[in-house]
């Protein structure tokens, strides 16, 4: 798991670290995953060492980075719909504070007529 450097996980590194991929999908184990990432430290992709130690194929490779851009998108696009749905949220709130001050507006006019 990727630790931020305020000690809490990072779920969205997590979740689509090349490591972890290759370990949900049986192509590696956390051992080796680990024994390459201590290799990493010459800011060597994970990916290449992996294949240079041979726990991963060019191919493998290729399907896990496919796959770590196609569900950080979802990841950023999920983001984006959240943020989208706060705003509208505040919008929806706006307006009905705005009705409701129209309607005790009125109100107020018809009690005076």
């Amino acid at each position: 798991m990727m630790v931020k450097s305020n000690g809490d996980l990072d779920p969205y590194t997590d979740l689509t670290s090349i490591g972890n991929l290759a370990i949900s999908k049986g192509w590696a184990t956390r051992e080796e995953v680990a024994r390459a990432l201590t290799r990493q430290e010459m800011r060597t992709p994970l990916g290449e060492i992996l294949v240079e130690q041979g726990v991963l194929t060019a191919e493998q490779l290729e399907d896990l980075l496919f796959e770590q851009k196609m569900l950080r998108s979802a990841v950023r696009d999920s983001e984006l719909t959240k943020q989208q749905l706060i705003h509208q949220k505040q919008k929806i709130k706006e307006v009905t504070e705005s009705v409701s001050s129209l309607a005790i507006a009125m109100r107020t006019f018809v009690n005076r007529c």
